[in-house]
């Protein structure tokens, strides 16, 4: 845990009171501040841009100062989002702290549901839309990508798959060979991993006491609750019956079978 740790970069408030003046955000904010209530605000010799309309200035946290304003807050003590959020509003003026997702990844998102969207209504002739959705799922895998120059089969498989039509292999002897540098070395490290060997459960061998198969009376194992001085085992018990799984014994006057493994 100790290795894993990372330092706590420091808030150099001097810089970032140039990045105030340099980033085009905290220039509309300074022309429409909304419910802020903005003034400049000299702190530790540097004057910051400011919402004051809390019981303490909060300085304006440009766009390239989100990440170290984080960390240096985040990697205190690694407490959940919510108090996280929490922390920073109490200190910083972080436009958009509270958005999902960025534009971006949405963008991408919805991009390939555009893609599957599309190639189901193309293959859909039936309510059945689920009997369709292997097929076309092999499709978007088998689909060449001309900015990877690849099939997204290929980056993980290290070959494309045989889609319906291809009924032979090709002739060709010529092994595949992507011209993207990422693909290459992508296709190295799956080739470089190694199944793991396989682990065989329950063959193990449980220990016995060499004497039990003789004794007329036996200790049966306590599996309920236990307190602090309550031993670990009940009886002993009279056997009436034994066998290589349970034994039958009188317990209370009452024939009760118990397995072995609790003897």
């Amino acid at each position: 845990m100790v290795a894993s740790a990372s330092p706590i970069p420091p808030i150099d408030l001097a810089r970032m009171a140039k990045e105030q003046l340099r980033d085009p955000k905290v220039a509309e904010l300074r022309k429409q501040p909304g419910a802020l209530n903005l003034k400049e605000v000299n702190l530790d010799g540097c004057v910051l841009l400011c919402d004051v309309s809390t019981s303490r200035p909060r300085p304006i946290a440009p766009p390239l100062w989100t990440k170290t304003i984080f960390e240096a807050i985040h990697n205190l003590s690694h407490f959940g989002h919510k108090p996280t959020t929490r922390a920073i509003s109490a200190r910083y003026v972080w436009p958009g702290l509270k958005r999902e997702v960025k534009n971006m990844s949405n963008g991408m998102v919805e991009r390939f549901h555009r893609s599957l969207k599309a190639a189901l209504k193309a293959r859909l002739l039936a309510p059945g839309w689920m009997d369709e959705l292997p097929i076309v799922l092999l499709g978007i895998r088998s689909t060449w990508k001309e900015d990877l120059d690849a099939a997204p089969a290929l980056l993980t498989n290290d070959t494309n798959l045989r889609i319906p039509g291809d009924f032979f292999p090709s002739n060709s002897a010529e092994r595949i060979s992507p011209g993207s540098t990422f693909v290459r070395d992508l296709q190295e490290n799956f080739r470089k991993l190694s199944p793991l060997s396989p682990v065989h459960h329950g063959t193990t061998k449980k220990y016995l006491p060499r004497d039990l198969m003789s004794a007329e009376q036996v200790y049966v194992r306590h599996d309920a609750h236990r307190g602090p001085l309550v031993r670990p085992y009940d009886g002993p018990f009279k056997v009436l019956y034994r066998s290589d799984k349970h034994f039958d014994i009188l317990r209370n006057n009452k024939y009760t079978r118990v397995s072995i493994n609790r003897l």
